[in-house]
């Protein structure tokens, strides 16, 4: 009878605990700081086309790719068509409307980082940035783009040390892909 007792009473406590529900965390407000929003003032434009070049600069890497709807390639299209065209804020609602789609895809965070860079929205770049590297294979282009992404967050905020700490990490994303016989 004393075994049954203690069965139920683990039990019940097992089961109490599968129910607890924690509450949700508060959002957190990034403020800028006062140096940071001088540097955004002072930071030059980054340039979209370079970025992009020095990300696919290494193509011998190995490259993991999640698969995606029709429906996210045709908005992450659509979104690149408007950065060319300097529609940043359509780029950006394009994007947010993907994240709508499919919240924790990593391609979809880092074009939104990138847009956030152009526009020098350098730390609100860097979480999303750094949000897509905690979502991603961390291999391969998307890790070089992570990584350049906080690179140049980091020399706009006027921190170098950090800057090419992220260079350095950048270079360690590329992984040559296993032979092919």
């Amino acid at each position: 009878m004393n075994a049954a007792r203690s069965l139920v009473v683990i039990a019940g406590i097992s089961l109490a605990g599968c129910a607890w529900i924690q509450p949700a965390a508060e959002p957190v407000a990034v403020e800028a700081t006062p140096t940071a929003a001088a540097a955004a003032e002072a930071a030059p434009a980054v340039d979209s086309e370079a970025f992009d070049r020095e990300a696919k600069s290494r193509p011998e890497s190995l490259e993991v790719e999640p698969l995606e709807s029709p429906a996210i390639a045709l908005l992450v299209d659509q979104s690149q068509t408007a950065v060319k065209a300097g529609e940043l804020a359509q780029a950006s609602i394009l994007l947010e409307r993907g994240l709508r789609i499919e919240p924790y895809n990593p391609r979809l965070w880092q074009r939104l980082a990138e847009v956030r860079l152009a526009q020098q929205r350098f730390i609100e770049a860097e979480e999303m940035a750094m949000r897509s590297y905690g979502q991603s294979a961390r291999v391969g282009e998307l890790c070089r783009r992570n990584w350049l992404t906080l690179r140049e967050t980091r020399r706009a905020l006027g921190d170098p040390s950090e800057a090419d700490k992220a260079a350095t990490r950048a270079e360690e994303c590329v992984l040559a892909p296993p032979p092919r016989f």
